[in-house]
């Protein structure tokens, strides 16, 4: 009897979406404690896909050939490791890298993100860049303290196969650079200058797509920048149990959200908590305002909630109803063609989340749906909204996985019993010809 699928849809999409040939070599002891889940892994995935070859390797078995593999590919001797290779693109794959932890002590396996990541990397036509801004004391990539840097989603990002770097504003959007494919602003402390706004502007209107992310309480500049957009940026934080936002930023709550709006962002996250650490509100304006610009009406057709606090731990009674949505909402998501100078349209879309929070992101904070938030956010930015969709569970029967006996005994079938078969039949055709 087969067993059901437990692939992923978003991995079973990109299998069969695969157009070339993907090999995956696999090096992984005898007695690793997820050897069985790693082999029903890849057994499920050679079953979806015809292109993708897989290649075992046991250093307790094959010593030698262990070490030439590790070699070749970078790997560390004796360890567990997986390399997904198409043409001369290459991932690595550690054992630590398909492991996710479950509380202080326990972890699980966690293979098929690390293999999904793996296949998108070597299959796309290049590998897209993730940029983060600082100079105006933003969380860093490349920061390791608790609380503070991005180092851990950082890691996230180079695991979905992206590039990541840091720079300041300026070198990374002048003219006659390549900037990034996303820029990522995560909770400037000090205000941008001019100059600095109108690069991002040009780069956004090009195509560019944006990360923002403004916490409470501090002046960036970015505020009148995002009414050109249609967006408006409150400056304080909610209080919990006023429903208002609170003028002492020291009341500032944790915010808790397990409902969410039907965004390609979101709509996998539903009933998954995410936390923030005291937001801001931001929201559409309403064309009928005069806050912004010209641009208001036609651009806030284009903007979605994407977060909105649902006051689950406000006190009963609390009518959520009556309280209008900029009380509530505190991230927004814009999308758009992009133009030149001239206002003309250049064929490609321009896209931007704002979020009234940075904290949720820091190194320490990502439990619960804070790193698939954050992860979901940047995909989307990139158009691969692939990674983002989870449709129904796959009910495909599968050929139940060969446990080490029953390989054994294929084998010996398969090898063995036709060698003898075809001996005896040559011996009884040399007593004929006697």
């Amino acid at each position: 009897m087969g067993t059901a699928s437990t692939l992923a849809p978003k991995t079973i999409r990109v299998l069969e979406g695969l157009e070339r040939p993907v090999q995956v070599t696999v090096v992984a002891r005898s007695g690793w404690p997820y050897l069985r889940n790693l082999q029903n892994l890849l057994d499920q995935v050679r079953f979806r896909s015809r292109w993708v070859r897989i290649d075992w390797v046991d250093p307790w078995l094959e010593p030698a050939r262990a070490a030439a593999v590790a070699s070749k590919y970078q790997l560390r001797e004796q360890a567990v490791g997986m390399v997904v290779q198409a043409g001369d693109r290459l991932y690595r794959v550690d054992e630590f890298a398909m492991q996710r932890a479950e509380g202080a002590e326990v972890s699980m396996f966690d293979g098929e993100s690390a293999l999904l990541s793996g296949l998108v990397t070597v299959t796309s036509p290049s590998t897209p860049r993730v940029g983060f801004i600082v100079g105006h004391e933003e969380y860093s990539p490349h920061e390791y303290e608790p609380g503070r840097g991005l180092s851990d989603f950082s890691r996230a990002l180079l695991r979905q196969g992206l590039e990541v770097e840091r720079g300041e504003a300026i070198p990374m959007l002048a003219e006659g650079t390549r900037p990034p494919d996303v820029l990522v602003i995560a909770g400037p402390r000090k205000e941008w200058a001019k100059v600095e706004l109108d690069l991002l502007r040009q780069f956004l209107r090009g195509g560019g797509r944006i990360l923002l992310m403004l916490d409470p309480g501090v002046t960036t500049g970015f505020a009148e920048w995002l009414l050109e957009w249609g967006i408006f940026v409150g400056g304080n934080a909610l209080h919990p149990l006023s429903g208002t936002w609170a003028q002492n930023l020291d009341l500032s709550p944790l915010v808790h959200v397990r409902l969410y709006p039907n965004h390609p962002v979101t709509a996998s996250l539903n009933g998954i908590q995410t936390t923030f650490f005291g937001v801001r509100s931001v929201f559409p304006m309403d064309g009928s305002t005069d806050r912004g610009s010209e641009n208001v009406v036609r651009w806030s057709a284009l903007i979605q909630p994407m977060l909105i606090h649902d006051f689950e731990e406000f006190e009963e009674g609390f009518d959520v109803a009556a309280t209008p949505l900029e009380n509530r909402c505190f991230a927004v998501s814009f999308q758009g063609g992009a133009e030149d100078d001239l206002g003309v349209d250049l064929g490609k879309a321009r896209r931007m989340v704002v979020v009234g929070d940075s904290d949720f992101l820091v190194n320490g904070r990502l439990s619960g749906g804070n790193l698939d938030l954050g992860l979901h956010m940047v995909n989307w930015l990139l158009g691969r909204e692939f990674l983002l969709q989870r449709g129904p569970e796959d009910k495909t029967p599968l050929p139940p996985p060969l446990d080490r006996d029953q390989r054994l005994r294929l084998l010996t079938k398969g090898l063995v019993m036709p060698t003898v078969v075809l001996a005896l039949l040559g011996m009884i055709i040399g007593l004929f010809r006697r």
